[in-house]
């Protein structure tokens, strides 16, 4: 085996080795937990509590997660771009979020988002800019603990950014797209509803009535796709868009 291969998975199997040293350390400290604190703290935002330098958090810790789109900002300043918020339901501190996914960074697969210890707080927004309209699965893991901690409870999500995330409804009056594509849909209203829910980040979910009309904008792009669909016609399902990759 060629040396420079043997020092390359020894040093990964130390690191490893110091990894998993340092976890056992960690757990033998929160084992050392008094018993008359377990599952009696009480976390108030902003507040240095007393039991934080133990490194448990309170068994009912729970996270809220949800994803918005946002336009960007007027001034050119921000692009486009849909944002992923994190918050704890008790005012544990949020110290470190790390997103894995595919086809949506520049750079690798991952972001780290480390906020600065004067910045930590119980909720992190994070903005992501899908490059392209495909699905994309985010795998997150949230580091959480109190405020002056340095062991923390790994929290692990799983969220998709649906296909079409970054277009938006709007009502303003507006050219109508020139090319229409048009084609014999023989499914309920509902299932087209509900597939119009899961592919795209609505404001508003679109609700059941028996004739959808939908007028979205392309962030993106800026351009409109208008989507029609009237069963007790034609049943064709008619979509206006001038981007021909898009219909």
């Amino acid at each position: 085996m060629d040396v420079s291969l043997e020092q390359k998975i020894f040093q990964e199997l130390n690191q490893k080795k110091l990894q998993l040293l340092q976890e056992i350390k960690n757990y033998e400290q929160n084992e050392k937990e008094p018993r008359h604190l377990a599952g009696k703290q009480t976390i108030q935002p902003g507040i240095d509590n007393e039991e934080g330098s133990i490194g448990i958090i309170p068994a009912n810790t729970q996270l809220n997660s949800s994803l918005i789109v946002s336009p960007g900002s007027a001034d050119n300043q921000s692009d486009p771009h849909v944002v992923l918020t994190i918050s704890t339901t008790n005012g544990t501190f949020i110290h470190m979020v790390v997103v894995f996914a595919e086809s949506l960074f520049e750079e690798g697969e991952s972001l780290v988002v480390h906020p600065p210890e004067n910045k930590r707080s119980d909720q992190i927004m994070i903005p992501l800019a899908p490059p392209k309209d495909i699905p994309i699965d985010l795998h997150i893991k949230i580091y959480v603990g109190h405020k002056n901690t340095q062991q923390y409870h790994v929290f692990e999500l799983t969220r998709q950014l649906p296909r079409f995330a970054l277009h938006t409804q709007f009502n303003n009056e507006t050219t109508d797209p020139v090319s229409t594509v048009s084609f014999p849909l023989q499914e309920r209203t509902s299932r087209i509803v509900m597939w119009l829910n899961q592919n795209f980040l609505l404001t508003d979910k679109i609700t059941l009535t028996n004739v959808l009309k939908l007028k979205l904008l392309s962030l993106r792009t800026k351009s409109p796709l208008f989507i029609q669909f009237n069963p007790d016609q034609s049943q064709n399902l008619i979509i206006q868009t001038d981007n021909i990759e898009l219909a």
